[in-house]
């Protein structure tokens, strides 16, 4: 799921890098351009700000769903152990409090 998300985050910065120099590009062509090329590249530049809008959402959908998959995989596995030994549980929060407070307390005093 991690490497998932990671290329699916990694895709959509890419595709907006190459959107912002697309345009860079084309906002720096705009002076030497007649009106019949600059009506052509608007045409251009809205079609490609749609693609984006419209593949940016779709990606962003998808790393919805799959941080939502891992969150409810996540959180029935720990109910699952929750509930076939309750005292595990119990001892290790009981431990993971007390080393918390062990080292908060060392680096207030530290």
């Amino acid at each position: 799921m991690g490497n998932t998300l990671e290329k699916d985050i990694e895709t959509l910065q890419n595709d907006l890098s190459k959107f912002r120099d697309h345009l860079s590009s084309t906002l720096s062509d705009v002076g030497h351009l007649s009106q019949e090329e600059l009506s052509k590249t608007r045409d251009r530049l809205k079609a490609a700000m749609e693609h984006f809008g419209s593949t940016a959402q779709d990606r962003i959908a998808h790393l919805n769903e799959t941080v939502h998959k891992g969150y409810g995989i996540a959180l029935k596995a720990s109910r699952e152990a929750a509930t076939k030994r309750p005292f595990t549980v119990i001892a290790v929060s009981f431990g993971i409090g007390a080393l918390t407070a062990a080292l908060l307390r060392r680096r207030n005093h530290g």
